[in-house]
């Protein structure tokens, strides 16, 4: 099994332009190294870029290997109360077993962090 390489840049926009046009198909590509990592048994990706009421957008609905639903969330730029209890509410409106938020670190360190909540 081939695993994502480690990168080391300053932006996530450095390497990809776009979060929904770019970053966010790189992860539906590679939803079984994310889950993986995030040791979480994701094997599909249901769909991408889900409309919800009020016309936002989930950037992804994964499938876990139970058929049960991960909500995922990426993010670029700061974290902020928003993004993370829409992600959140999300989550529950689909009944999902779990949600998990990748964005860029609240600390001064310009590396990703991740945050998982799962039932």
């Amino acid at each position: 099994m081939a695993y994502m390489g480690r990168l080391s840049f300053g932006r996530l926009t450095q390497a990809w332009a776009g979060e929904a046009s770019d970053f966010t198909p790189l992860l539906v590509d590679r939803l079984d190294q994310l889950g993986e990592a995030l040791d979480l048994g994701l094997v599909a990706a249901g769909r991408s870029e889900v409309t919800t009421t009020g016309g936002r957008r989930i950037d992804i609905v994964a499938q876990g290997s139970d058929g049960s639903e991960f909500v995922i969330e990426n993010q670029y730029g700061r974290a902020d109360h928003d993004h993370l209890t829409r992600g959140l509410a999300y989550a529950v409106a689909r009944d999902a077993r779990g949600w998990c938020s990748l964005r860029r670190n609240t600390a001064t360190s310009s590396a990703p962090s991740r945050s998982i909540s799962t039932t």
